[in-house]
């Protein structure tokens, strides 16, 4: 089995998190993910971006605990890190949180309540209840940059 170290980059910005479609990534093709980056054993390094979006390099505000997960052929440790965007940064020039119609759909800023249904693997699912259980642990340090 393949050793994958899986880093995922939950974006929240104005109270929304950043979902991008997976057109022709190495896993979950077409779907809706968290922007993400591939470690393999190998060295080998794969993004799920290929425009202006380097969410690694965000100042990390906390990471939720690894998770542990199998696809065929590929031991993964995943390492989800949230990223508090402050409302004027890099990130919301590139991909504001209210898209112009001319942007391509590759990426969508959705309320929280929107998350759960987008996400199909049960991979992401872990993560996103992950996130939760700590936003409702930790509620009043939510949206610290608003």
């Amino acid at each position: 089995m393949l050793a994958v170290d899986w880093y995922m980059y939950l974006l929240v910005a104005k109270h929304k998190i950043m979902l991008q479609r997976w057109q022709n990534f190495y896993f979950l093709k077409g779907q809706w993910c968290f922007p993400s980056r591939l470690e393999f054993a190998n060295g080998k390094r794969l993004c799920s971006w290929d425009t202006a979006l380097h969410p690694e390099m965000q100042p990390i505000s906390y990471s939720l605990p690894a998770i542990h997960h199998s696809i065929t052929h590929h031991r993964i440790t995943i390492h989800a890190q949230v990223i508090q965007v402050a409302n004027r940064s890099p990130v919301t020039e590139l991909f504001p949180t209210t898209p112009t119609s001319a942007q391509t759909l590759e990426y969508e800023w959705l309320e929280e309540q929107q998350v759960s249904s987008r996400l199909v693997s049960s991979a992401l699912q872990r993560v996103w209840s992950l996130y939760q259980k700590h936003q409702h642990h930790h509620s009043d340090e939510y949206f610290a940059f608003d």
